[in-house]
This record gives structure tokens, sequence and C-alpha cells, in this order.
């Protein structure tokens, strides 16, 4: 899955790129994925190689899940 939000960069504003990543193997509900803590490695270095900051969290329980994706938004606004 992937999430963006985009907000228009004002002239003249610095601007940071900044990424959040999560791969998650296995769900409370007993389903798994394939390789998505490889993949999320994966897609972690190929965003810092084109400048960006990267929060990665890897199999992450739900609330820890939603502390990240808080604390993501907390820096993007």
């Amino acid at each position: 899955m992937c999430a963006s939000r985009i907000w228009p960069i004002p002239p003249g504003a610095k601007q940071h790129k900044l990424a959040l990543v999560i791969g998650n193997t296995i769900y409370e509900s007993g389903n798994s994925l394939r390789n998505p803590v490889h993949d999320a490695n994966d897609m972690t270095t190929a965003l810092e190689s084109i400048g960006f900051k990267v929060m990665k969290g890897l199999d992450l329980k739900y609330n820890d899940m939603k502390s990240q994706l808080a604390e993501f938004v907390r820096r993007i606004e």
C-alpha cells in the first residue's frame, strides 16, 4: 500500500522530503505476507538515495503503527 499527502510548496520555501515506510509480515488476524520487511528495506534504500529522510517501521503492532503514523503527520504539518 502506498499513501501520499501533497501540499503546494510556496516559492522560496525550503523543501524537506520525508517518507514513512512500514513493512509488516504477520498480522493479528494470522494472515501474513511474503516479503514486506525486505520490500520495506529496499524502499527505504531507494527513497534515501533520492534525498528522502525515511521513518521506517518493521513488524509493528497496531498501536505502534498508529504512533508512527501520528509522528509522521506531526513532522509534515
